[in-house]
């Protein structure tokens, strides 16, 4: 997944190295900067990694897996409670507070993206999507 284009801040950079990236990923949610960074393929096809951020220093990092179908970052530690949540390009929803994560988890689930083009496996994932029970 090296080869790679950044969507951030209404910019697309391609090849960014992991420097770029992570310094878009803490950049979320600061005035005048970008509401979600977009890891993809140089085509722009699926899979595809999104990052929203930051609500109260919490993040939501989904892997795109394909129509329909995500790999969604989970904190196990938070409680299984809903919470109102404002997505990029003004969709609001009410999503589950373990679907918001820490900013840690974020930048090791995105590197092992952008390195490996997975999801690392020592985090906790949820699979959502059609026919998934999302």
């Amino acid at each position: 997944m090296n080869h790679c284009l950044l969507v951030a801040s209404n910019a697309k950079i391609a090849n960014p190295s992991w420097h770029v990236i992570e310094d878009a990923v803490r950049g979320l949610g600061v005035p005048a900067s970008n509401d979600t960074v977009i890891l993809q393929a140089p085509d722009g096809e699926l899979p595809w990694l999104t990052i929203g951020g930051k609500k109260s220093e919490r993040f939501q990092l989904t892997i795109e897996e394909r129509p329909a179908q995500a790999l969604v970052l989970i904190d196990p530690s938070q409680p299984d409670e809903h919470v109102e949540v404002t997505f990029p390009f003004c969709e609001w929803d009410v999503i589950s507070a373990r679907r918001l994560v820490g900013l840690d988890d974020v930048l090791t689930a995105a590197k092992r993206y952008f390195e490996n083009g997975d999801a690392h496996p020592g985090l906790s994932w949820k699979q959502i999507g059609k026919g998934l029970g999302g």
